[in-house]
């Protein structure tokens, strides 16, 4: 790891900050100093800890360098040893930390960005794990932009993963609001003609669905190219928001129109029993693994 250290560097904010300097320049610049030397000593220690395998006590001593000077290069260097301890929470916050300092050159750059692609995918992989769907969605938004070929991969699988997760959820909740109460009795002909027309609805949905998801797969495509030229940002940031609906709305519009679907089908099949003694009562369904229709008869 290349260590860079600058000179130091002063500002003036004003009048009122400029003589408070000229008043008490000597101890200023002696206390600037032995800050600065004391920065550079710890900096030493934190690399020779770095060099010996020793990384926890690399960050540390990287750490409380920065704080006798904030040199942002310090920040890289933490961030280096947090990423070799697979501490990616703390990685992505000193990437961001040395990002914004605008001391990153762009082999700096380089660095930051592979941070952000491989730890946005093992966060989000965590977060997935443990349900909490907003933090996955939010550490691939970050990752997203500096995933390479490899990476990327990787990261469509997530945010198929996290699109799956999101239809289960918003599934589940449709069945407690539709399970609970029957759509209605099915009676002779009129429910027939409900049935064909819920069929019919559930078929337009899930064609509807499909010609989603291919031209969202064209919209990929493209949105990859405009990543690697680099120039158009405005169809850029279209590209990709017409990818998010689709991961959200393509599995959703597939999952209610399955459901249409089942429910029409079973509906059409129950009105045309000639035998209307026994109740029927038809409720659609939608959960996890499961789409159609549940039917309670009483005899």
């Amino acid at each position: 790891m290349v260590m860079r250290h600058k000179g130091t560097k002063r500002g003036v904010f004003g009048m009122l900050s400029a003589a408070l300097v000229m008043l008490s320049a000597s101890s200023a610049f002696a206390q600037q100093d032995d800050a600065y030397q004391e920065m550079l000593r710890l900096s030493a220690r934190a690399q020779a800890h770095y060099d010996a395998g020793e990384l926890a006590e690399a960050a540390e001593t990287y750490r409380e360098a920065y704080r006798a000077y904030p040199q942002p290069v310090l920040l890289k260097n933490e961030m280096i040893s947090r990423y070799l301890l697979e501490d990616c929470a703390r990685s992505m916050e000193l990437a961001s930390e040395f990002e914004a300092s605008g001391e990153a050159t762009a082999d700096d750059l380089k660095d930051v960005s592979a941070v952000y692609a491989d730890c946005s995918l093992v966060l989000a992989g965590r977060e997935l794990e443990a349900g909490e769907l907003d933090a996955a969605r939010t550490h691939l938004e970050v990752g997203e932009p500096h995933w390479q070929e490899d990476s990327a991969a990787e990261g469509q699988a997530l945010w198929a993963r996290l699109a799956q997760a999101r239809a289960e959820e918003e599934g589940e909740d449709v069945a407690l609001a539709v399970g609970a109460s029957p759509v209605g009795a099915v009676d002779g002909g009129g429910g027939a003609i409900g049935g064909w027309a819920l069929t019919s609805v559930g078929v337009v949905g899930l064609v509807g669905a499909s010609v989603w998801y291919l031209g969202s797969r064209s919209d990929f495509d493209e949105l990859e190219e405009v990543a690697q030229a680099g120039r158009d940002r405005a169809r850029y940031d279209e590209l990709v928001a017409s990818v998010e609906r689709a991961r959200w709305g393509v599995p959703t519009l597939y999952a209610l129109s399955a459901v249409a679907t089942a429910g029409g089908i079973a509906w059409v099949v129950l009105s045309s029993r000639e035998e209307q003694e026994a109740p029927v009562v038809f409720s659609p369904v939608i959960g996890a693994q499961q789409a159609g229709a549940q039917v309670r008869v009483r005899f």
